[in-house]
């Protein structure tokens, strides 16, 4: 006899949960949505203004980078016609380097 064993596979992340509010009602709950949806629908009044409350961020032992003055969020930058983009501060706009050094 020949037994084989099924292992089911880990599924990957496909969806986002947290806090969210709406824009219409300012009603506030915890939601869950596939990733990539920006559009929640307000358990409240229905429409679909709501939107998770904080933005998404590295998890606990991910590496991440903080500008010198402590802004997490940086844009990604190519002027027209350029090849190479350039990764600048949103807080103090100041390009980003050596953090791959």
């Amino acid at each position: 006899m020949n037994i084989v064993q099924l292992v089911r596979p880990e599924p990957a992340a496909s969806h986002a949960a947290g806090e969210c509010v709406c824009a219409q009602c300012k009603h506030e709950w915890v939601g869950m949505a596939p990733l990539g949806v920006t559009q929640l629908e307000c358990p409240e009044c229905h429409t679909h203004r709501g939107a998770f409350k904080y933005p998404f961020g590295p998890q606990e032992g991910d590496e991440s980078f903080t500008c010198r003055c402590g802004s997490e969020t940086f844009f990604i930058m190519r002027k027209p016609g350029h090849a190479n983009g350039t990764v600048c501060c949103r807080g103090c706009g100041v390009e980003a380097t050596g953090w791959f050094e």
